[in-house]
């Protein structure tokens, strides 16, 4: 949901504008569908973090608010900040500072989504809390309960609002396992600079999110390669054991991969979780029995995975540009997992087709037993 559509890659870029005007009248339409409803939550959260959607369209311009009839005493020329404030909470149907709607949001929740630090700082300034947590799962932004405003505004990649939080003394390993402190949070939005402004007010990397996952871990699963590498140049030490698995089991990519080889991870290193790592250890134990009853590609790699080196993972999970970076990196091809197979088995099992490209073709020539040329029902080139 923090990606907007406007930022991607487009081959004619008439078209960034079009689907700008798209998602501008989708918005449009949505915010009076929700106001005229009474749904005020989901008109006050697609308000505050609507903006977030026309990013990479510069001639769209916010939504300010759809209430009308404002009206204060504050004027702005005697106090900007109490005028800002006001005017917040009349768009965004709230009374005082303090209130919270139905769904556990206050005024400041939502001012974090926004985005603007001259507000949050304003609403601050009023008796907000710098620690305020959302106190109701929103799923359809993965977004969990006891979630603190910090790890929102990180989320959101709200950096200004990050440094506005922390120098109003915002705990900076708020959340803790639960919900994963801002730091997890930076780790997984690849949030850099939020990783370096959380480092620098000395944010604890050590503490683990569900299910008992560091920050860095976070961003190696997650494909986050600038927030690994800000948490590698300020943690240098940290451990790098069974990372590239952790890319390549979940959504890293060939960069997360080549980075996490230029940082020294091993790339002959075998996957044996310990049972006293006891989470991860019975969910791969659940799906490799799940796998005699009802074989998918998840339960085909629990099966497989003791012993497990990247190389083999990446065949597995069908990651073929990594496979090729590995390759290159000079993975041994023979080592052999619990089961007594070997990246080249599996190659050979899989029969894959797909076009993998002339930069694979090259490595796998040089590197895997048996003659591509004669196997050539098991790629299409």
């Amino acid at each position: 949901m923090a990606k907007a559509p406007g930022s991607g890659e487009f081959s004619f870029e008439t078209d960034r504008h079009r689907v700008g005007q798209v998602i501008l009248r989708m918005l449009w339409s949505k915010l009076h569908y929700h106001l005229a409803n009474g749904e005020l939550h989901n008109y006050r959260f697609l308000l505050s973090g609507h903006r977030k959607q026309f990013e990479g369209v510069p001639d769209l311009h916010p939504i300010e608010g759809l209430v009308s009839g404002f009206q204060t005493e504050t004027h702005p020329s005697d106090d900007p900040g109490g005028f800002l404030v006001a005017r917040f909470l009349h768009d965004n149907i709230f009374g005082r500072v303090t209130d919270r709607d139905t769904r556990g949001w206050s005024p400041l929740c939502y001012a974090v989504v926004h985005g603007d630090a001259v507000l949050v700082k304003a609403l601050l300034d009023s008796k907000a809390d710098a620690n305020d947590q959302i106190l109701c799962n929103k799923l359809e932004a993965t977004l969990r309960r006891r979630t603190p405003v910090l790890s929102l505004a990180v989320a959101y990649h709200n950096n200004e609002v990050v440094k506005v939080l922390i120098a109003a003394r915002a705990n900076v390993d708020g959340g803790g396992r639960n919900t994963g402190t801002a730091l997890c949070w930076a780790a997984s939005s690849n949030n850099a600079s939020a990783v370096r402004i959380l480092c620098e007010a000395n944010a604890d990397p050590h503490i683990k999110v569900f299910p008992d996952t560091s920050p860095f871990r976070v961003a190696c699963s997650a494909g986050s390669v600038e927030a690994m590498k800000e948490l590698l140049a300020h943690f240098p030490a940290v451990s790098l054991r069974f990372c590239l698995h952790s890319a390549l089991v979940f959504f890293g990519s060939g960069e997360m991969v080549s980075s996490l080889i230029e940082a020294a991870a091993d790339i002959n290193e075998q996957l044996r979780v310990p049972s006293s790592r006891i989470l991860w250890w019975s969910i791969l134990k659940m799906l490799h029995a799940r796998h005699y009853l009802s074989s998918s590609a998840l339960t085909y790699l629990a099966y497989h995975h003791y012993g497990a080196t990247p190389l083999i993972v990446s065949i597995l999970t069908g990651k073929f540009d990594a496979t090729a970076i590995l390759l290159k990196a000079g993975a041994n091809t023979e080592i052999r997992n619990a089961r007594g197979k070997s990246a080249a088995c599996f190659l050979q099992e899989m029969h894959v087709n797909m076009p993998l490209g002339p930069v694979f073709t090259q490595v796998a020539a040089e590197n895997l037993p048996f003659d591509l040329e004669e196997e050539e029902d098991i790629f299409s080139i």
